[in-house]
C-alpha cells in the first residue's frame, strides 16, 4: 500500500519507520509547504504543496493520492485535521476514492494519550463520531498493514483494547482499564 504523509515536517522517523514498514509492497510520498522539511527527503517520493490555509490545498492533496495511487493518508499537525474534517464533502471523495485516513497525533510535540482529543476535535468539525472511533482504530491498523492483529475486536487478533467509562472520544477522556493481548495490565 502506498501512504501520503502530509505536512511532514521534521518528523523524520516517522518517514523511515513507514518505510521500513512498507519495504517492497508500497511507497511512502510526502508532502509540506517548505523545500525546508527534511522529512520529504526521506521520501519515496515528495511534493511540495500550498500551505494549508491556502485556496486549493485540498484539491492538491486528491490529485497526489491518484497520481500516486495512496492507499492511505496520515496528517501530521491538528490544524490539518480539522481543514480535512471541515471539508468533509472533499474529504469524503478521499474515502470513496478507497484512500483510508487516520486519526492521530503529533507525536511527540502532542501526546499520543490525546487522540481522543484528537477525534473530538474532528468530530466537533463534522465527521459522525462512529466514523472517528474507526479512525482512530481499523483504519490506522490497515494503512500500516497490521489489521489482520489489531484494529477491531475480533476471535484471534491480539486483544489489545481499551475499557472507558464514558464516551471514548472526548477532551482529555483516558481509559479505566487497559488490556494488552487479552490481559489486563491497568
Amino acid at each position: 500500500m502506498n501512504i501520503l504523509i502530509l505536512s511532514a515536517g521534521t518528523r523524520n522517523k516517522i518517514v523511515q519507520y513507514f518505510k521500513e514498514e512498507a519495504g517492497s509492497q508500497g511507497r511512502v510520498v510526502a508532502t509540506d509547504c517548505s523545500n525546508l522539511a527534511p522529512a520529504v527527503y526521506q521520501a519515496d517520493a515528495f511534493y511540495l504543496v500550498p500551505r494549508i490555509t491556502a485556496p486549493g490545498y485540498l484539491e492538491r492533496i486528491l490529485e497526489i493520492c491518484v497520481r500516486e495511487k495512496i492507499g492511505g493518508v496520515f496528517s501530521l499537525i491538528d490544524p490539518e485535521l480539522s481543514l480535512l474534517a471541515k471539508e468533509r464533502d472533499k474529504f469524503t471523495a478521499l474515502l470513496e476514492a478507497g484512500v483510508e485516513v487516520a486519526i492521530n497525533t503529533d507525536a511527540p510535540e502532542v501526546p499520543i494519550d490525546l487522540l481522543a482529543t484528537e477525534a473530538a476535535i474532528t468530530v466537533a468539525a463534522g465527521v459522525p463520531a462512529e466514523k472517528a472511533l474507526t479512525l482512530l482504530t481499523g483504519s490506522p491498523a490497515r494503512i500500516c498493514g497490521i489489521d489482520s492483529r489489531v484494529g477491531l475486536i475480533a476471535p484471534g487478533l491480539d486483544g489489545d483494547i481499551l475499557i472507558f467509562g464514558q464516551e471514548p472520544i472526548g477532551l482529555l477522556v483516558k481509559p479505566e482499564r487497559v488490556l494488552v493481548e487479552g490481559r489486563l495490565v491497568r
